[in-house]
């Protein structure tokens, strides 16, 4: 079985849970299989993984700057994810220029957002400031967009926007 993959791949790590569904890790992207590997997609962690463990197939954990842990429930359908805590907001969505982050407060911690878009490219990454409210521009092209934000105290948000005109 090869990783057929265009241009050049930096694989660190690779997990599967079972035959069927696995992950490879490394350089700066992220890929999913669900055919044991005969076609791999991008799977956004917000970061690279270099390593993946499994503990049967309910339990796994993933590792590069952060540690995830994979859960599945009773219908099999498993998430990875770290410590996710209190809502987070990004609106307005759809938005045409600003987006304004509305986070929890973080005493001592900080967090940074990236935006990919739909082919799984980052196209945009800012520290964001302590203040529980900020308003971004990050000048995207309409489309659809995905984002993640990371905390230094390992909690994590992700979602989808839409950029019209």
């Amino acid at each position: 079985m090869q990783f057929h993959f265009s241009g050049s791949y930096n694989a660190q790590g690779i997990g599967f849970l079972n035959d069927s569904v696995g992950w490879i890790g490394g350089g700066v992207s992220n890929y999913k299989t669900v055919n044991g590997g005969l076609t791999w997609s991008l799977e956004n962690f917000g970061t690279p993984i270099n390593r993946f463990r499994f503990f049967g197939d309910t339990l796994g954990y993933a590792a590069g700057k952060y540690i995830y842990k994979f859960q599945s429930s009773s219908t099999g359908v498993g998430t990875w994810g770290p410590k996710q805590a209190e809502p987070l907001s990004v609106y307005p969505n759809p938005f045409s220029s600003s987006l304004t982050i509305s986070k929890p407060p973080m005493p001592g911690a900080s967090a940074t957002l990236w935006i990919f878009d739909c082919m799984g490219r980052q196209v945009f990454t800012r520290k964001l400031s302590n203040s529980m409210q900020e308003t971004i521009d990050p000048h995207l092209e309409k489309g659809i967009y995905f984002y993640h934000i990371i905390s230094s105290d390992n909690r994590s948000w992700s979602g989808e926007l839409i950029r019209i005109d």
